[in-house]
């Protein structure tokens, strides 16, 4: 299941960084696809999907090329939709 999603992950920063025609390398988008999962390490594929479409929309700021801007976008994205327990 991991794998589905870092695959899924990939694929969207790969759409995204050529929209923004940004070069990134695929070692630093894999990077960036575990740091991803290891943040929110039960995101489902609709969540990647809303966050990806939120990014592309302009929700979360503009898109720079550093990993920490997108990075920066998903812990927003995180806090907004995971569920604090009691």
């Amino acid at each position: 299941m991991i794998m589905n999603l870092q695959k899924l992950i990939l694929n969207r920063l790969k759409s995204l960084y050529d929209f923004h025609e940004y070069e990134v390398s695929k070692d630093n988008m894999l990077i960036l696809s575990k740091m991803m999962i290891d943040i929110m390490p039960g995101i489902s594929e609709k969540q990647i999907d809303q966050f990806f479409d939120s990014v592309s929309k302009g929700e979360y700021g503009v898109l720079y090329k550093m990993p920490t801007c997108l990075l920066s976008m998903f812990q927003r994205f995180r806090k907004e939709n995971v569920r604090i327990m009691p």
